[in-house]
């Protein structure tokens, strides 16, 4: 293995400009080649919309609630709204007792 590595050495040595322009080349089309991957490793997320926490019901009891719109095809304000009136209606409510 040693020789094999020496002779690599010697001839990359002796021949720099070839081995210059092979690492050059191999530089660039690494550089052109992320062109080529996705652009991140999460989704999108424009099309995502989540809203929790906790709310305190017209009687007086605390609810937690968690409410999450994924890929949807309404204007995002549609969402916001609809969440939003969702989260009123809960604190509207009046539980019968336990």
């Amino acid at each position: 293995m040693l020789r094999l590595y020496t002779r690599l050495i010697t001839w990359s040595v002796k021949h720099r400009f070839i081995t210059i322009a092979v690492g050059l080349i191999f530089f660039i089309g690494s550089i052109w080649s992320t062109g080529l991957l996705p652009s991140g490793f999460l989704p999108d997320i424009d099309k995502a919309r989540s809203l929790s926490g906790y709310v305190t019901t017209a009687d007086g009891r605390m609810l937690i609630f968690s409410m999450l719109c994924n890929n949807y095809v309404v204007p995002t304000a549609t969402v916001n709204r609809v969440q939003d009136s969702l989260a009123v209606r809960l604190a509207s409510l009046r539980l019968p007792a336990p």
